[in-house]
């Protein structure tokens, strides 16, 4: 029994260590593009969007389901030409669940940060 609790706590710990070094990681690498990438003004060009639906059951006995809730998550895509190269760079965000819609509708300006030396690396966040 007291194995299975110090097990338990084991795992739980490693899990949390975990999590904390997921976040100081996207911390870490968000402060670093705004500080040493480049700021860019990007064109937005799509936006995707995506519903999930969940359901649940009308009761326990039966088989039946109705709609639960809706959720929608959106993701958005910007283009960027180097004024340099002239070469077009694409950009897409993580899913948000804002409306990108109306905060950025198509042909509007994103600021997303590059990597000056590599443009593909980029940080974009809405």
């Amino acid at each position: 029994m007291i194995l299975n609790i110090f097990t338990l706590l084991i795992l739980t710990g490693i899990v949390l260590l975990g999590l904390l070094i997921f976040i100081g990681f996207r911390i870490y690498r968000s402060r670093w593009y705004k500080t040493h990438g480049k700021e860019v003004a990007a064109t937005v060009v799509d936006i995707e969007e995506r519903e999930r639906i969940y359901l649940r059951r009308t009761n326990e006995s039966s088989n039946l389901y109705t709609t639960g809730r809706v959720y929608t998550k959106y993701k958005v895509y910007a283009r960027w030409q180097d004024p340099l190269t002239e070469l077009n760079y694409d950009f897409e965000s993580r899913w948000v669940n804002t409306l990108p819609r109306v905060l950025h509708p198509n042909k509007s300006k994103v600021n997303v940060y590059i990597q000056p030396d590599e443009p593909g690396k980029y940080l974009f966040e809405l």
